[in-house]
């Protein structure tokens, strides 16, 4: 029991980190993104032009690297491996996996801040799109973690 122990909270550990690092790499893109909006919203040429080409590029690193479906689904691993024990204490095992999880992580959960733009950003493309469909995805993922870490969402 102990040896299962040691190794899911350090499977736990790996994870959680994974998560916290995938969601401040989407928080920087977001950032920047926010930033060369302003500077398409001030207007004037070629700093609009190539804030918009900058733009186009965070969105398709932001989509290739897929930051935001790393963090939850991170969190999501963890709920898998949690169920797969021989020796359940799920509540011990949540609260390790809380306590490596950023503030920002469980802020995020809770507030979905990352999530809405990158949703927003996805569904523009259409219904029919990969995007759409991934999009829903994403927000049934973050239902499901937080389900599992039992937390509120934001109102």
């Amino acid at each position: 029991m102990l040896t299962e122990r040691s190794y899911v909270v350090n499977i736990l550990g790996y994870l959680g980190q994974q998560a916290n690092d995938s969601l401040s790499r989407q928080t920087i893109a977001t950032r920047r993104w926010a930033e060369c909006q302003n500077i398409i919203s001030a207007g004037g040429f070629p700093a609009s032009s190539n804030a918009k080409t900058e733009q186009d590029k965070i969105f398709i690193n932001t989509t290739k690297d897929k930051n935001i479906s790393i963090f939850v689904t991170s969190i999501l691993k963890c709920h898998h491996v949690i169920d797969s024990c021989k020796y359940k204490d799920s509540e011990y095992y949540k609260n390790i996996l809380r306590s490596y999880l950023d503030t920002d992580a469980i802020i995020e959960l809770r507030d979905e801040t990352q999530l809405q733009w990158v949703c927003k950003n996805y569904k523009h493309y259409g219904t029919a799109s990969d995007f759409y469909k991934l999009a829903l995805d994403l927000e049934k993922n973050y239902q499901d973690a937080r389900a599992f870490l039992e937390i509120e969402k934001s109102s």
